[in-house]
């Protein structure tokens, strides 16, 4: 009897040990599919933004001058709070300068711009 006691008791602290180890490769598989997923819609924003880019010199004759002139003009869209972008122009002619950053890692880089008395 005490045998039989034993045994079950071990079988039920076995079952919540195999669904505990389930439930923890199920959180550690979708946070890696999430930010692989995250990393794809970055590139995907910055290959867009070099798509609208270069269409717009070549189309108009000069580089856009901002990020809304690309939403408004080229049908840029992407989730911003997902990502910070920083366009700077130099000019109609000059190509413009831009970055995709995650939201995370953009604290850290308006931290240092405004410390070196630039604007993001």
């Amino acid at each position: 009897m005490k045998i039989l006691k034993y045994l079950k008791s071990h079988s039920i602290l076995s079952g919540i040990l195999i669904f505990a180890i389930w439930i923890g490769a199920f959180v550690a598989v979708t946070g890696r599919l999430e930010r692989e997923s995250v990393g794809e819609q970055r590139e995907a924003l910055e290959m867009a933004l070099e798509r609208d880019i270069t269409t717009c010199y070549a189309l108009e004759g000069h580089f856009p001058p901002d990020l809304p002139y690309l939403r408004e003009h080229y049908g840029l869209m992407y989730d911003e709070t997902l990502f910070y972008v920083d366009y700077r122009p130099y000019g109609s002619n000059l190509r413009p300068f831009y970055i995709v950053l995650d939201n995370e890692e953009a604290d850290g880089y308006r931290r240092e711009l405004f410390r070196k008395g630039s604007r993001p």
